[in-house]
């Protein structure tokens, strides 16, 4: 269904622009408004990790050629046509519906992409992976884009994933139960700051879950100061540090699981403040808002050699 959604409605919708011979500007304004703003909701809220990213970036690119042929024609368009009155009552409903519906989009993308951690102290992390091109599955300060903003100590979490030859967390025609076919899984973890391991939880078995069942996972949790880095989801057997190693940022720590409950294998990261004469949980801590490499990052943010190159 997911796949139905993302290639057939907006690809259609932008082909219908295309194609379509307007009678007035009006026509054409309302409608080129209404296929601006559902194909900007697929483009920016889409988890386009199962489709494939480079459909998103050609999506936009048929979005900017469809808004050009429908200006070009503008010129020849008069505003608008006579129509009997029911014509007219139609037309005034339908713009009435595009005008709310482009407000509420634009209130709507003005918070899913003005994320910034206002007033609020933050720690800039190292990006994790290297080699390859990934991208963020879930990111972002709204449910819509990442839906650890509903849990208070996971707030400000990020899960990364990487992309094959297609743009897709998983290679074309393998079973979903075969973690093999992901391109991240068994890809080496670094450490994305200085500091001391605190935790290290090394044996649970790596295997897809669509149904949560425990918190238990392999992790690494490193400590800075007052704060810790929670890197999840790590492979069985795979962690290279002990309880109370320093860490430098860029040391090898582990590989990339699927341990613990995750639909697919990816890498997991969040940060939790440690609060003197308080005692909490890695699971139940303040999430702490942070940076990777200076970025604020959200879904579909793409990053290769440590830097995002689109978004």
């Amino acid at each position: 269904m997911l796949l139905v959604k993302a290639l057939v409605v907006p690809f259609v919708l932008c082909g219908f622009l295309i194609f379509y011979r307007f009678r007035s500007k009006w026509s054409s304004v309302g409608c080129t408004l209404f296929v601006f703003n559902v194909t900007s909701l697929f483009i920016i809220t889409g988890n386009w990790t199962h489709i494939s990213h480079y459909l998103r970036m050609m999506l936009i690119v048929l979005f900017l050629v469809s808004l050009l042929i429908v200006i070009k024609r503008l010129k020849k368009l008069p505003w608008k046509i006579k129509g009997n009155l029911l014509r007219s009552i139609g037309k005034s409903i339908l713009f009435a519906f595009v005008t709310v519906q482009s407000v509420l989009t634009s209130y709507l993308f003005i918070s899913l992409l003005s994320y910034e951690f206002k007033n609020q102290e933050s720690i800039d992390l190292k990006f994790p992976l290297k080699g390859g091109i990934y991208a963020v599955v879930h990111g972002g300060s709204s449910p819509i884009l990442n839906y650890h903003a509903e849990y208070s100590s996971q707030r400000h979490a990020l899960d990364f994933v990487k992309l094959n030859s297609y743009g897709k967390s998983h290679n074309l025609f393998a079973e979903l139960s075969d973690l093999q076919s992901y391109p991240i899984f068994d890809e080496t973890v670094y450490s994305p700051v200085n500091g001391t391991v605190v935790h290290v939880t090394n044996g649970v078995e790596d295997q897809i879950k669509k149904t949560f069942s425990s918190n238990e996972t392999n992790m690494v949790v490193i400590e800075q100061g007052r704060y810790q880095v929670l890197l999840l989801h790590l492979k069985k057997d795979s962690i290279r540090v002990s309880e109370g190693e320093t860490v430098l940022q860029g040391d090898m720590l582990a590989k990339v699981g699927n341990s613990g409950y995750s639909s697919e294998p990816h890498l997991h990261m969040h940060v939790i403040e440690r609060v003197d004469g308080v005692e909490t949980s890695y699971f139940n801590g303040r999430s702490v808002p942070f940076t990777v490499g200076g970025e604020i990052l959200k879904r579909n943010d793409l990053i290769a050699d440590e830097r995002v190159i689109f978004r």
